[in-house]
């Protein structure tokens, strides 16, 4: 992070190291649960963290948890991105893509044109549209709709497991299977 730390999510918590020192934390001192899935900082320093069992996110020495009560679509968290407008994006197992803006999640699942609700990476391109890879293809976000990319339309597989670009403005994949 900003200050030198080094954050690690494991199965039982999430730990920080600084200064050759490592302290954990876990439900006890505010996680949403211990199975730490993603991290991500943002441009103001707060520390998101998705689990298993919610979003949530350390700042000034505080933890705050989201769940489904404050509308997030599920509560499994597995890949989590800042976008250049500040829109916080969260992929879910079960409940597609939420976007945090202003204190509110919107929910993005098959309904609006998502290939899968199982989200599994993300990646912003140099050109603002979001990537989203699922368990069933890879999609592009742009200007609130889905561009859908499957087997259909070339992909060797569809469970597109990581997203990355490249300088020059390609998208590489990594699919898992196939």
């Amino acid at each position: 992070d900003g200050q030198g730390n080094l954050w690690v999510g494991t199965q039982n918590g999430l730990c920080r190291r600084q200064d050759g020192k490592c302290v954990c934390y876990n439900t006890g001192e505010g996680l949403s649960h211990n199975f730490v899935q993603a991290l991500y900082q943002d441009r103001h320093g707060t520390l998101w963290v998705g689990t298993r069992g919610g979003l949530t996110s350390y700042q000034a020495g505080r933890f705050r948890r989201f769940t489904t009560h404050d509308g997030l679509s599920h509560e499994d968290i597995t890949a989590l991105l800042e976008d250049r407008d500040g829109n916080l994006w969260i992929g879910t197992q079960q409940g597609g893509l939420n976007r945090h803006r202003d204190g509110h999640f919107t929910a993005f699942t098959k309904a609006e044109g998502l290939s899968d609700n199982q989200v599994q990476s993300l990646y912003e391109d140099r050109e603002g549209n979001l990537w989203v890879g699922t368990q069933n293809g890879l999609n592009r976000f742009h200007e609130q709709r889905f561009t859908s990319y499957t087997v259909k339309e070339g992909l060797p597989h569809e469970n597109t497991t990581s997203v990355l670009g490249t300088r020059d403005g390609s998208i590489w994949t990594f699919m898992d299977g196939g």
